[in-house]
């Protein structure tokens, strides 16, 4: 004989209130953030501090894979002193080395031209950052003249059809290096104590038909 269905409505919700209730001790002990889908974790992994993002390597095999292959955010200021230069660029090297993904963002301190070019080099063609989409390249604190400026180096600008975001300070632009080039996808860019020309200043922003965003602020050579 069939239960009645006041006596099958009993027994669900019996079943229904011992499964929903959780066996003590066993909760907190339960990973739930491991358990969400691998893109979601890339996408956590993504939006940490540098070193944080080096550190999840260590939860487990799966964080330790996961880290190998998402998109890094790559600014030196979440890694260490950046007075501490020695260290600061053995520690970049050392992670371009053991990443075998891309990075999305890169953040480096022009001044590291005058102090350890070939390094900068090494890191501008490193496939790495193949697909780069945001570049910050500056000095913070200028010690010369602004005729010393240095240049970025010529590698910079394999980025140009990819980059959305652009910030150059506290260096020198030639107008040989900037005039043939497109940036299709340029959203923002920022320009601060730079020296660039009228005619390539001029230049440049006709190259960035998606020019959203021009922030400007202490720079030489144009007048308008």
């Amino acid at each position: 004989m069939e239960d009645a269905p006041a006596t099958k409505k009993k027994r669900l919700q019996g079943l229904l209130h011992k499964e929903s209730t959780p066996k003590e001790g066993n909760e907190d002990n339960v990973d739930h953030i491991s358990c969400l889908p691998n893109g979601i974790l890339g996408e956590i992994i993504s939006l940490l501090p540098t070193m944080d993002g080096v550190r999840t390597k260590c939860l487990s095999s799966k964080w330790s894979r996961l880290w190998l292959s998402v998109p890094l955010n790559f600014d030196y200021c979440d890694l260490q002193d950046p007075n501490d230069d020695k260290d600061l660029v053995s520690l970049i090297s050392s992670i371009f080395y053991a990443h075998h993904g891309l990075v999305r963002c890169f953040c480096i301190l022009a001044h590291y031209l005058c102090m350890n070019i070939d390094k900068v080099v090494s890191w501008l063609q490193s496939p790495t950052l193949n697909g780069l989409q945001e570049l910050e390249f500056h000095i913070p604190e200028v010690d010369f003249t602004l005729s010393l400026y240095p240049p970025p180096p010529a590698s910079i600008f394999r980025f140009s059809s990819t980059l959305r975001i652009v910030s150059f300070g506290g260096c020198h632009l030639p107008d040989i290096m900037v005039n043939q080039l497109r940036f299709p996808n340029l959203q923002q860019l920022t320009l601060f104590d730079a020296i660039i020309s009228e005619e390539t200043l001029h230049a440049m922003l006709d190259s960035c038909p998606a020019l959203e965003i021009l922030r400007m602020k202490c720079n030489e050579g144009f007048h308008c």
